[in-house]
């Protein structure tokens, strides 16, 4: 005869599994999003570099996107993790 203890404990476990599935599909489509963004974003960087260069018949070409000098403070590396 199984106890309250087993089926709480079923119970856990199930949870458990259906809140890693829900993140799971999260995460897959968080990864389609941030692929789509990074071609886009390539497509304009190689578009806006080959601009400039013919924009500029006959000067060096310069990278027309500036850069950012610092990261985000959620993108920075705190205590070395």
């Amino acid at each position: 005869m199984t106890s309250t203890i087993e089926y709480l404990a079923l119970g856990a476990v199930a949870v458990v599994l259906v809140v890693s599935i829900v993140q799971a599909v999260q995460l897959s489509g968080l990864n389609e999003k941030v692929g789509q963004q990074n071609t886009l974003m390539a497509s304009f960087v190689s578009g806006a570099s080959t601009a400039g260069i013919t924009s500029q018949a006959g000067a060096p070409a310069q990278n027309s996107v500036p850069r950012q000098a610092t990261q985000a403070p959620g993108q920075q590396m705190v205590g070395g993790c």
